[in-house]
């Protein structure tokens, strides 16, 4: 399945976007304030995400196997080099 970006259906308009923006950063500066942290600045453990990281590496090599030994533009490469 092919990725694809969200794009929302409602376009804001310049000021909209700054406003939204700006509710945004004021909206975190309080929670900053008010609970003496920083939610944006928090570390996630690497073992969190490790099983869909190996997943995606896992896919990664066996597409870059498959692109390798089929005839096309990447096995020509490998071939020239």
């Amino acid at each position: 399945m092919a990725y694809k970006r969200y794009k929302s259906e409602i376009a804001l308009s310049k000021p909209e976007k700054v406003n939204l923006m700006s509710e945004y950063i004021e909206y975190y500066e309080r929670l900053i304030n008010e609970q003496g942290l920083d939610i944006l600045n928090v570390k996630i453990p690497r073992d969190v995400f490790a099983n869909i990281l190996d997943e995606i590496g896992g896919v990664l090599n066996q597409k870059a196997i498959e692109m390798a030994s089929e005839d096309g533009p990447v096995k020509d490469f490998l071939e020239a080099n």
